[in-house]
């Protein structure tokens, strides 16, 4: 059993006892860096065991540290050295031992130990690859992320890599200037920026990186994100859109994209050729609205908002205005830009069909011929028949006409009347050959013949025909 047979006053307050029953026991926790918590008899019984062994000094001592119960009922740490006091023949008699408060320190010690623990945990965990660099630019720590980043492990980083071992040489010197620059406090060196690593494998990475120091020290702290997936996707779209901008520019319609207000955002060549824009007047704002007549406006603008809104509308038809002012027919083919599941604009091809539209205008005027040339034939045809009947009926009247000539002296009265009934049914039997002519039921001929006689013949028609105003005159 373990007794305080002295003890001074600064011992009164943390113990259970006062001076008057300081021959009591009193019980300790203490702990001895490097061995399991053991009580106070388990230390002294070590001593006591080293005491009878071979090895024993006289002038040994032992600094432990224990936990001690206050007689309020709180406890406190306290660092106790101690060591035997002997006889003349350096027997132990006993125990001196020097109390010190160490309950302070241990505080701030388990404090520091908390944060360092909360810093751990926060650098492990921070969810990107994170690293601390001396001002030599060697790593001095680095967490989970960083190695799976680099592909090193953290034994082969942790004071035995600098930063420039992950740089390719065409990045190492902006990096150097970045690292010591910064450490002068230059306000100039960008915080975060993007660079190229190279991983333990050789393979290229592009990152973006976070830098700032560490207040009071030399050491930055770094965080990398990896976005070499993102760097190569946007490769992928950069080809992408190059191979749409050059399959948009070699077609040889207008390929238009705008946005939900109307602006275009994109126009291939053959848009500045078939309006007349140039690309600065595209980049200054031009809409598809200033693009049509004011008339088709209001319909373009309604059947813009209808496709947005996903309604199919197929191919439309408008009056296009050129900048100069100047106008031709287009039909457009319109669809949705879709982003995030949202429409956001409309791409589509506008057809130049002007070609088209005067085809179809001469479609019609022919159309208009071949109906007018059916009725004429369709007239000719009748005139035929008629033609035929009338010829029936005039072949009596010429025969008769000449056998009654041929029996009338020339001196009779009615010679002249018969003559005249005569000439006129050869004037019918001409006019029945012309009908016939013009309805292509009569062999046509080719003779020649004196013009006079038919003026004078159209003449005699043509004043029937002609108000008692108008005067014809003829040689």
């Amino acid at each position: 059993m373990l007794r305080w047979p002295f003890q001074n006053k600064a011992a009164t307050p943390i113990r259970i006892v006062t001076d008057k029953n300081a021959a009591r026991e009193c019980w300790f926790k203490p702990v001895d860096a490097g061995l399991p918590l053991l009580d106070a008899r388990e230390v002294f019984a070590e001593e006591l065991e080293i005491e009878r062994g071979k090895h024993k000094g006289t002038q040994r001592s032992r600094t432990i540290e224990v936990e001690i119960n206050c007689k309020d009922n709180s406890t406190i740490w306290a660092e106790i050295k101690m060591s035997f006091f002997r006889d003349q023949n350096g027997k132990p008699l006993g125990v001196i031992g020097v109390t010190r408060n160490i309950t302070e320190r241990k505080q701030a010690e388990e404090g520091l130990r908390e944060s360092e623990e909360k810093y751990r945990s926060l650098f492990e965990n921070t969810g990107t690859a994170t690293f601390i660099t001396d001002e030599d630019m060697t790593v001095s720590q680095v967490n989970a992320k960083c190695e799976e980043l680099s592909g090193y492990s953290r034994d082969e980083i942790v004071g035995k890599m600098k930063t420039s071992d992950f740089i390719p040489i065409e990045e190492l010197d902006r990096i150097k200037k970045y690292h010591f620059e910064r450490r002068k406090k230059d306000d100039d060196i960008p915080p975060e920026y993007e660079l190229k690593l190279v991983d333990k494998d050789g393979n290229i990475k592009n990152v973006f990186i976070q830098v700032g120091m560490i207040p009071g020290t030399k050491k930055s702290i770094a965080s990398i994100i990896d976005i070499t997936p993102q760097k190569q996707a946007e490769k992928a779209l950069r080809e992408s859109e190059k191979q749409y901008r050059e399959l948009a520019n070699s077609l040889p319609q207008v390929v238009f994209e705008m946005d939900a207000n109307g602006l275009i955002t994109f126009a291939n060549r053959n848009a500045f050729e078939f309006y007349g824009y140039t690309q600065d007047d595209f980049e200054k704002g031009v809409t598809a609205l200033q693009m049509l007549i004011p008339e088709d406006r209001d319909r373009a603008l309604d059947n813009i908002q209808m496709r947005l809104k996903g309604e199919e509308l197929g191919s439309r038809e408008y009056t296009a205005l050129r900048k100069d002012g100047t106008t031709f027919p287009v039909a457009l083919h319109v669809n949705p830009i879709i982003y995030e599941n949202e429409p956001v604009g409309l791409r589509g091809i506008m057809i130049d069909i002007t070609d088209r539209k005067l085809a179809e205008e001469e479609k019609k005027k022919l159309e208009a011929q071949l109906q007018q040339a059916q009725k004429m034939e369709s007239i000719g045809t009748l005139a035929g028949g008629i033609a035929h009947d009338f010829n029936n009926i005039l072949s009596p009247i010429i025969l008769y006409a000449e056998m009654v000539l041929e029996d009338i002296s020339e001196d009779s009265p009615l010679r002249f009347s018969i003559e005249e009934i005569y000439r006129a049914s050869l004037r019918a039997k001409d006019l029945v050959k012309q009908i016939l002519t013009f309805s292509h039921q009569a062999e046509q001929e080719k003779i020649p013949l004196k013009i006079s006689p038919i003026v004078k013949e159209a003449l005699k028609l043509l004043r029937a025909s002609l108000p008692s105003t108008i005067e014809i005159r003829q040689n």
